[in-house]
């Protein structure tokens, strides 16, 4: 997780956490009343951090999200999730998110729930990325909302299997057969300020930087200035490089994520 994106979670993430806990406080644990409970108040936050935006019909991938496989090569295996995944996509959210991390606490017997929550909505298209050496999950891609004006893809991998080129190789893969099917051609990466790694992957590929846009946590003009007169000192000489080809203060880079496009195929 990078360092901004870590520093605001872990000033947001108390309410979150709170609202759940106290959700299913007293209701037993493994009890269909607490999971019940539990995804109606995750679902509650979830609707909240929603930005509204441009909408249009979504893409039915009905048919691609019951294949045994999406696309493969010999290097990679884009496959649809199964309930088996469940634990894997928890443990690997949670490595990266706060709330996750809150979220196991407050019982394993959800993972099932929180994968069918977050990847199985009809509005998107999610993805397992499997090592077909050995045959198991290494982290997850897909389109958030197809609905939305612009398709923003997520993709997290498991940290043994980053530095390995199974960041890229996936991303086009997946784009790309996405791309052949729907015939949609620009695509929308969300990346943090301070991910270098991420930064260099996508423009890799050929994406292009187009500039700064609101993240998922920091959107009110108060709360942003707030965050960024209070974490001055994490601003670097990356920062300093990349607020340069942008044109803007490197402040603000503390507040905000970066806006990629690629166009397909790549």
């Amino acid at each position: 997780m990078s360092s901004f994106q870590e520093k605001t979670q872990q000033e947001h993430a108390k309410k979150p956490r709170n609202i759940l806990e106290a959700a299913v406080e007293g209701l037993p644990k493994g009890s269909p009343e607490r999971e019940a409970t539990f995804k109606k108040a995750l679902d509650g936050l979830i609707g909240q951090q929603t930005e509204p935006e441009g909408r249009k019909p979504i893409w039915d991938f009905s048919e691609e999200k019951g294949r045994p496989v999406f696309v493969n090569t010999a290097a990679v295996v884009i496959r649809p999730p199964k309930p088996s995944d469940a634990d894997f996509y928890v443990d690997l959210r949670a490595s990266y998110s706060l709330m996750y991390r809150g979220m196991l606490k407050t019982g394993r017997h959800l993972n099932e729930s929180l994968l069918i929550n977050d990847l199985y909505q009809p509005e998107s298209f999610y993805c397992i990325i499997e090592d077909p050496s050995k045959g198991v999950p290494a982290g997850y891609i897909g389109i958030k909302d197809t609905g939305a004006d612009a398709w923003e893809i997520a993709a997290e991998l498991a940290e043994k299997y980053t530095k390995r080129g199974l960041g890229p190789k996936s991303i086009r893969l997946f784009l790309n057969e996405v791309h052949r099917i729907t015939g949609h051609k620009e695509f929308r990466a969300i990346v943090e300020t301070d991910n270098v790694p991420s930064q260099k992957c996508v423009e890799r590929l050929g994406a292009r930087l187009v500039g700064l846009v609101n993240g998922s946590i920091l959107k009110l003009e108060d709360e942003k200035r707030r965050f960024e007169d209070t974490h001055l000192y994490l601003i670097d000489d990356n920062v300093k490089a990349l607020a340069a080809r942008l044109g803007v203060e490197p402040r603000m880079l503390l507040s905000h994520v970066l806006d990629y496009r690629f166009v397909c195929p790549i």
